[in-house]
């Protein structure tokens, strides 16, 4: 026979356990069949035998209380983290989504011979001709800044040679295109060359 508490309490007092125990005892017994059983006892003169039934059946109670309590409390604490794992899960989820994915930027188109020779010509031209001709026409050796002009200029042009110098024309198809960068090329070299010359001998 199954005993179901009607009222749950964490923290079960004197008062409340008596008043679950009376109220689950009625529901628990027949009224009339135990007013039947006390008249029985009454009547065979087994009066000293009642307090000892009535102290184990409000025991049993109240055990079967407590332990209902604690079960209800067990249930509780476990679903909780159920519920938490759930939220860290759409947390996560929503952390993905929202990050944006990116591309990597496409590699940069490898020069041509011809580009590469314009790129050093145009370098020359405007970065280092007009100030290698006003130091060649100034130049005070000293000056500390017209030393430092003339190591700077003559480290410049020295570069722009290598960078000539290092022009694939070898693996071009032979022809008209192939002979007009090898003399661009040249005379790039020569006039560069010319004024290295005009700086180291300042």
């Amino acid at each position: 026979m199954a005993l179901t508490i009607g009222s749950t309490v964490t923290r079960p007092n004197f008062k409340t356990i008596m008043t679950s125990l009376v109220t689950n005892f009625k529901q628990f017994l027949d009224i009339d069949a135990l007013r039947s059983f006390k008249t029985q006892f009454l009547s065979e003169q087994n009066n000293k035998y009642l307090p000892y039934i009535v102290a184990a059946t409000c025991c049993c109670l109240v055990y079967f209380g407590i332990a209902s309590n604690n079960s209800s409390n067990k249930n509780k604490k476990k679903k909780r983290p159920k519920k938490k794992t759930g939220k860290s899960k759409g947390r996560a989820s929503s952390v993905q989504k929202s990050t944006p994915k990116t591309t990597p930027a496409p590699p940069k188109p490898k020069k041509t011979s011809a580009e590469e020779i314009q790129e050093v010509n145009v370098k020359f031209n405007k970065e280092y001709r007009e100030g290698i001709v006003q130091l060649l026409e100034s130049y005070d050796p000293a000056v500390e800044e017209d030393t430092y002009k003339k190591k700077f200029y003559g480290e410049m042009l020295l570069k722009l040679l290598i960078e000539l110098d290092g022009v694939d024309l070898i693996s071009m198809e032979e022809g008209e295109a192939k002979n007009a960068l090898k003399t661009k090329r040249k005379q790039s070299i020569k006039e560069i060359q010319s004024y290295l010359r005009k700086v180291d001998a300042l």
